[in-house]
C-alpha cells in the first residue's frame, strides 16, 4: 500500500525537521524548542465516503 504520510515524514526529517509524536505542547515546550513554525495535529481518523466503487481494489485510502 502506498503510504504517503511515511514518505512525507522521511522527507521532512531528511530536511532537518524535528517531529515529535505523542507530545503535550505547552508554552514551555514551544519556548524551549523555539520552532520556526509549530504544526500541531490533534488526531485524525480515516474517513471513507459512502460513494460507489469505494471498496474496489484500486482504491487506496491515504491519511
Amino acid at each position: 500500500m502506498y503510504q504517503l504520510t511515511i514518505i512525507y515524514e522521511r522527507l521532512a526529517r531528511k530536511s532537518g525537521v524535528k517531529i515529535c509524536f505523542n507530545t503535550e505542547v505547552t508554552d514551555d515546550f514551544v519556548h524551549q524548542y523555539a520552532p520556526d513554525a509549530p504544526i500541531i495535529v490533534v488526531g485524525f481518523g480515516l474517513i471513507i465516503p459512502a460513494i460507489e466503487s469505494v471498496d474496489k481494489d484500486k482504491v487506496v485510502p491515504v491519511n
